[in-house]
């Protein structure tokens, strides 16, 4: 495919619509500016239909649960709920 690249991201943020899922994928860097410690830098934004964000979250959770089956648990921290207003975390 043209014009197709790699990229990492240790951060991703969702926006919502009635019609479309934006995914915004960051990549947090340490930053010389004392005031902003961690500078965010977009790496990909990618836009999906609901459905679309549907079928991945499924696919996610039993490609995640095969990971964890294979290799053991995956922790996310004990501030993720706090940070991202998610009342209930799958662990």
């Amino acid at each position: 495919m043209s014009g197709h690249h790699d990229v990492y991201a240790n951060e991703m943020r969702i926006q919502v619509s009635q019609f479309d899922f934006t995914l915004d994928f960051n990549l947090n860097e340490p930053s010389q500016n004392d005031e902003f410690p961690i500078s965010p830098n977009r790496v990909a934004r990618i836009r999906v239909s609901p459905q679309l964000a549907k079928q991945a979250v499924q696919l996610l959770l039993v490609s995640i649960a095969q990971y964890e089956q294979q290799l053991g648990p995956i922790p996310i921290g004990p501030d993720f709920a706090d940070q991202s207003g998610i009342d209930e975390v799958i662990e």
